[in-house]
């Protein structure tokens, strides 16, 4: 297994999407009808099946994630997200307050410094806050993944229900709302551990002054981004 995922970051943002969406593939499988049907299929994978299986998995979960990130930028800034937000007491827009900016001249605009760039400086100067505000990374980007798995699954156990009409209605109609209730939350998430890294890289590299700390390592003290105000 170590072999197949180099870390932690592997597992939960490609591997665990991508088995979510492999499994729900086994929804069309007029055979499973019942929760047990799904634990006794499982009971009888072997070591190199579940070898196989996770490889396919993170293929799978690496694949999907540009069309992640691509549905995140369209449902992060929604109407929808700003009302999960207040329901939950959270936070889905970042401090603009904290935002780094290049010099610029008199009258030109401002714009922010490159976000690899934040990487760099946080990475190397600060890595203590760098492995939190990569967690919070991992945790948007699984959950960018999750929302696809999500989609894909409620949709393939709507197309079950449809045209297999399984005896055991009610729970299938069940596990509808709760995926779909799922995949909600899982866009609320990717959108706020988003906007956690954004502010966090912004912090550390303002509060422990990272950009003076970098020109003093290079010999430069002039053309320094600043903070905006």
């Amino acid at each position: 297994m170590d072999r197949i995922l180099n870390s932690a970051f592997d597992f939960f943002a490609y591997a665990l999407p991508g088995f979510c969406i492999l499994a729900s593939l086994f929804l069309l499988d007029k055979s499973l009808e019942y929760g047990e049907d799904f634990l006794v299929y499982a009971g009888r994978l072997h070591v190199g099946s579940g070898v196989v299986l996770l490889a396919l998995s993170y293929i799978l979960g690496f694949a999907i994630a540009p069309i992640g990130r691509k549905f995140f930028r369209w449902y992060q800034d929604t109407s929808f997200i700003e009302w999960l937000a207040k329901i939950l007491d959270g936070k889905t827009k970042k401090h603009e307050e904290n935002e780094i900016y290049k010099d610029s001249g008199p009258g030109e605009k401002k714009e922010p410094i490159f976000i690899s760039d934040k990487f760099v400086l946080v990475r190397e100067l600060a890595p203590q806050n760098f492995k939190y505000i990569e967690s919070w990374h991992v945790y948007s980007l699984m959950s960018q993944n999750m929302v696809i798995a999500g989609v894909i699954a409620s949709a393939l156990t709507i197309i079950k229900i449809i045209w297999y009409g399984p005896s055991n209605l009610q729970f299938w109609i069940a596990t509808v709302f709760v995926v779909m209730f799922l995949t909600f939350m899982f866009m609320y998430n990717a959108v706020k551990f988003s906007i956690w890294s954004i502010d966090d890289h912004n912090a550390a590299i303002t509060k422990l002054h990272l950009l003076e700390q970098a020109d003093k390592l290079t010999g430069r003290d002039k053309d320094t981004p600043k903070q905006a105000h």
